[in-house]
């Protein structure tokens, strides 16, 4: 099983892959942890106040946990999870290859031809190794 998620369903993809035997994981849109995403809309949740978070979706600490090859596709353009969340998610990761993407927004990038025929490349590579 390769597992699969998008933008709030990477923290679930996340979460899955470091709880069951999977064969990969991709990650299109992924943020690192949801206190995180939460500050770069509102930025309060610090100190005490990140006591109000109730979903906190921790992806990077369930990443530290995945052996598997992951593929995380992030764009620059990214107006709903900024880039740089994606790449702290990244850093999290022992074995992951980050596919930056230029002039794509959140959601056009399920849609881009250039991140799909990644994202099934990267199937084929994983399925290859069965």
């Amino acid at each position: 099983i390769i597992v699969m998620g998008f933008s709030l369903g990477t923290g679930v993809a996340t979460y899955v892959a470091n709880n069951y035997d999977i064969l990969g994981l991709i990650l299109v849109a992924p943020y690192n942890n949801g206190v995180d995403l939460y500050n770069t809309e509102l930025n309060i949740f610090y100190g005490p106040l990140k006591c109000l978070v109730r979903n906190r979706f921790p992806s990077d600490g369930y990443a530290k946990g995945i052996e598997e090859e992951t593929l995380i596709v992030a764009s620059i353009d990214d107006e709903v999870i900024p880039f740089e969340l994606s790449d702290k998610l990244n850093r999290s990761f022992k074995n992951s290859r980050l596919l930056k993407v230029n002039k794509c927004s959140h959601n056009e990038m399920m849609y881009d031809e250039y991140v799909i025929s990644e994202i099934v490349g990267f199937i084929d590579e994983q399925g290859s190794k069965l």
